[in-house]
């Protein structure tokens, strides 16, 4: 099974509408076995909006 991770750009604690891009990123896939965060692949896009303080490498 895979899991395609998309945003469309509301800020955390707002509600948004229209959405801030018209078509939802791809931020990240997750695929394969293991612990929550271990099999994630992120997009350029992504890693660039990849809060580092919830999501450390």
């Amino acid at each position: 099974m895979a899991v395609f991770h998309v945003w469309n750009g509301s800020a955390p604690g707002t509600n948004s509408w229209p959405p801030e891009h018209e078509q939802p990123l791809l931020l990240a896939v997750r695929f394969g076995d293991g612990p929550f965060r271990e099999p994630f692949t992120f997009t350029p896009e992504g890693e660039r909006k990849r809060p580092e303080d919830i999501c450390p490498d």
